[in-house]
């Protein structure tokens, strides 16, 4: 998403020539890739393991930290690896985000026209907040040592990067539209 409002604000005549079908096909396969490795490396490493009892894990999803706490063996290079493997899954494209938000402030700061200014960051912005919502809370829970998150605030975390921020998604979005801002400003004056 990053790219792709890189993509219309930096070059916008050229922008339905780059982003073809191919190309968002090409972007997605990378995703879906990486997930796909993500998430094998991380089975295959909790999958080998002898569990003691209890079998209850204290979390609302089996995640690969919550499920290795049941091991009856040294995990310590398994988690190691995990935080290796999530610094690589969250800063790369975190950083690809950051490198593309970078490029588009520039272009932005040297526009001209306030009209157009004000435009290209309203369409940046909506990605931006769900962007930060849901990278602050999942390097939150994962590029922090275990022991210095409660299994609470873990939960909370989780919660917050699975459910909340994929559901504040289409309500962000959906506040660019004029006819639901209109709506939204009615709705509050009845309640005020």
């Amino acid at each position: 998403m990053a790219y792709d409002r890189y993509m219309a604000i930096n070059w916008p005549l050229r922008y339905p020539i780059i982003m073809r079908m191919p190309k968002c096909i090409q972007m997605a396969g990378i995703c879906w890739f990486g997930g796909f490795f993500n998430a094998a490396a991380l089975t295959v490493c909790t999958v080998n393991f002898p569990f003691c009892g209890p079998y209850e894990i204290n979390h609302f999803f089996c995640e690969a930290p919550a499920v290795l706490q049941l091991a009856c063996l040294d995990t310590y290079m398994i988690k190691v690896f995990i935080f290796a493997l999530s610094v690589i899954v969250l800063m790369l494209p975190l950083g690809f985000i950051v490198l593309s938000y970078f490029q588009i402030g520039r272009v932005i700061f040297n526009m001209n026209s306030t009209e157009g200014r004000q435009r290209a960051f309203s369409t940046c912005a909506t990605h931006l907040i769900i962007v930060v919502l849901f990278y602050s809370t999942i390097c939150f829970t994962y590029l922090q040592p275990q022991s210095d998150l409660s299994a609470a605030q873990e939960k909370k975390a989780a919660v917050f990067y699975s459910l909340v921020s994929p559901m504040l998604n289409p309500v962000i979005y959906s506040l660019r539209n004029k006819d639901i801002k209109e709506a939204l400003v009615k709705a509050m004056g009845k309640v005020n």
